[in-house]
């Protein structure tokens, strides 16, 4: 029996690397994984250059739709209300009919804006980063 050097499990002894972690017996990392150093660089040497996973037209355009859907909500909701026949039954429907459009939309436009200053925070992590500065604290970004 040997010990894992990086998670502390018991191997059998005819085991080369540990069956919970895949590390090897001499230290090596598990063969399926590549070492990336904290400056960037794989382990033979080469920079990874990773895109962005979004640009910050794709958070603007979000932003736009939350305010479109927002919008559009409101106004259907409103032309429903000011359509409201003068029947008590279908009152009702045109009310509850009316009051859902403007919930909807309010809450789908909010939605997607909140998602778009998530986007934006993450796209600001992301690019401190790459600059290889240090991310801001989150009790400073909040």
């Amino acid at each position: 029996m040997w010990i894992c050097k990086h998670c502390g499990q018991e191997v059998e002894s005819h085991l080369d690397e540990c069956w919970n972690c895949g590390c090897g017996i001499n230290w090596s990392p598990p063969k399926e994984i590549e070492l990336i150093a904290a400056d960037g660089t794989e382990s033979n040497g080469s920079t990874t250059a990773k895109p962005p996973p979004f640009s910050d037209s794709e958070t603007g355009l979000l932003r736009l739709l939350g305010f479109a859907a927002g919008g559009i909500g409101l106004i259907g909701g409103l032309i429903t209300l000011a359509n409201t026949p003068d029947a008590p039954v279908l009152n009702m429907l045109y009310l509850a009919i009316g009051g859902a459009e403007i919930v909807s939309g309010v809450t789908t436009g909010t939605f997607l804006y909140v998602v778009a200053g998530i986007g934006d925070a993450v796209l600001d992590l992301w690019t401190a980063q790459q600059n290889g500065k240090a991310a801001v604290p989150i009790k400073d970004a909040i």
